[in-house]
């Protein structure tokens, strides 16, 4: 099928949509990570906290701090560690297909926008599920991991 130049237009400007909301959330939720991590340690803010956050934490990328999440013992006790885990792993995924994918415009429609990598080659489909099963991980993680306010201000209840 070949798409009209509005029709192309479409799609990228969805697909921008989708990426804007996802590297957004992803912000949001290693932010929360990593100060969920750095309380693990000092609970409360004080000049180490500080040193440990701005100067340990912050730096590590994403799949570093959720690594690091995986290896703390009362984490891992948590009832919901394996639920957090997955929701984390999830999003990272999400996020790395968003920030490094190319588009597939010819496989793509207004409803279902394809993106793909090489090596391994890949695709996925992004679309109105795909984004409400994102947006329930993120909420989820947002109260789990102690900024159920800001889940409340972005989705409400």
């Amino acid at each position: 099928m070949v798409l009209s130049k509005s029709e192309k237009k479409l799609i990228r400007e969805k697909l921008n949509w989708y990426r804007g909301i996802i590297l957004s959330s992803t912000t949001d939720i290693e932010i929360c990570l990593g100060l969920r991590i750095r309380r693990y340690f000092f609970p409360k803010s004080n000049r180490k906290a500080s040193i440990l956050g701005w100067e340990l934490i912050e730096p590590l990328r994403f799949d570093a701090k959720i690594a690091l999440y995986e290896k703390i013992p009362d984490f891992k006790k948590a009832k919901r560690y394996s639920k957090v885990k997955k929701a984390l792993r999830d999003v990272q995924y999400l996020r790395n297909a968003m920030a490094h994918w190319y588009l597939d415009e010819k496989g793509s429609t207004e409803k279902d926008i394809k993106i793909y990598k090489f090596s391994p080659w890949k695709t996925l489909t992004f679309n109105d599920k795909l984004m409400e099963e994102f947006i329930e991980n993120e909420k989820f993680l947002l109260n789990t991991l102690g900024w159920g306010t800001i889940a409340k201000q972005k989705y409400g209840s």
